[in-house]
């Protein structure tokens, strides 16, 4: 019931959605081409070692395997194991690798932050949307908020890169950890030990998300300031994490397999690599999604009554027109 609510609302401001969904795909392709700007040499290197991989090879052996039916968790791991030994030899015969990489490294780390930092300049403004809807059946234009509240959203954004920075770094190093687990336990399966791991990857990363789904509800319907926001919204949610979790997971989980059709297919069909931004909007779609989610979450948690269908409110000319004529 309660997910089908924010399915409502998320499609009722459907054109919020799709100005954010402009917005981030914007500040995307800003640190896309800084990042091709930054990294042209190593950028250059990595062509040269993407045209050095058979890909298509590797993948039609695949699926001519397994349409044959003999396909086996051995046939899978020689040929990725294969795959990786022609990477390794092309990224061996670059020129200055080892100084590419460290230069690579700290360029890479600061574009990151910059990225975390800018790809949530939405955030704000659409719970402002969201919550306006909620609780007046009425909204302001996206960009009256996004330049009425871009303090309030530069403070939330410095607050949230500080409070989330290690527990992202904890699940990278976590799933870094697994998969060198699970080759231990599958004995040098890697291909099933990759699967498992991103498997294990997703279900963290929607632990981190529900974890902090009430932070922006709870800043907007209550007019607090981040950490205070913070504070509260911790105390509150364990209270409706499970729900929160599982309604997370569906959504994130179908958009990370849209993503990677996506990416999978203009790879095998050898499209332009540029389709591949339509994975990157999927994905801005689905945080769209969870966040109409976490404020339905919060409000029911709050028991706050709120609008989850468009009601016409009749004009007193529309009024006056549908009296019965005396």
């Amino acid at each position: 019931m309660k997910y089908t609510k924010s399915l409502k609302i998320s499609a009722i401001n459907w054109q919020t959605m799709l100005k954010t969904v402009l917005v981030q795909l914007l500040v995307f392709a800003c640190i896309l081409a800084l990042v091709l700007l930054a990294f042209h040499d190593v950028f250059d290197a990595v062509v040269a070692v993407v045209n050095s991989l058979d890909f298509s090879a590797f993948a039609g052996m695949t699926i001519e395997e397994l349409i044959h039916g003999t396909l086996t968790n051995q046939t899978v791991t020689e040929n990725v194991r294969a795959l990786l030994n022609q990477l390794v030899q092309a990224i061996e015969a670059i020129p200055n690798f080892s100084n590419l990489v460290f230069v690579s490294y700290l360029i890479g780390l600061l574009l990151f932050m910059l990225y975390r930092m800018f790809i949530g300049c939405c955030d704000v403004p659409v719970m402002c949307q969201i919550v306006e809807f909620m609780e007046s059946n009425t909204f302001r234009p996206f960009s009256w908020y996004f330049f009425k509240k871009f303090t309030w959203s530069f403070k939330f954004l410095v607050c949230q890169f500080v409070m989330t920075i290690w527990l992202d770094a904890l699940i990278v190093a976590s799933s870094m950890g697994l998969f060198l687990f699970f080759e231990t336990v599958f004995g040098g399966a890697t291909a099933l030990s990759l699967i498992v791991t991103l498997v294990c990857l997703l279900l963290l990363y929607v632990t981190r998300q529900s974890l902090y789904a009430f932070w922006l509800p709870c800043m907007v319907v209550d007019a607090l300031q981040p950490m205070q926001a913070l504070k509260k919204a911790l105390s509150v949610i364990f209270q409706q994490f499970g729900s929160v979790w599982v309604k997370y997971l569906s959504t994130i989980g179908v958009s990370t397999l849209l993503t990677l059709g996506v990416v999978v297919l203009t790879a095998l069909l050898g499209a332009n690599p540029l389709w591949s931004l339509l994975g990157g909007a999927i994905s801005f779609v689905s945080f769209y999604v969870n966040k109409n989610i976490g404020a339905v979450e919060y409000f029911e948690s709050q028991q706050k009554p709120y609008f989850s269908v468009r009601i016409k409110i009749p004009s007193i000319n529309e009024i006056e027109q549908d009296k019965p004529n005396a």
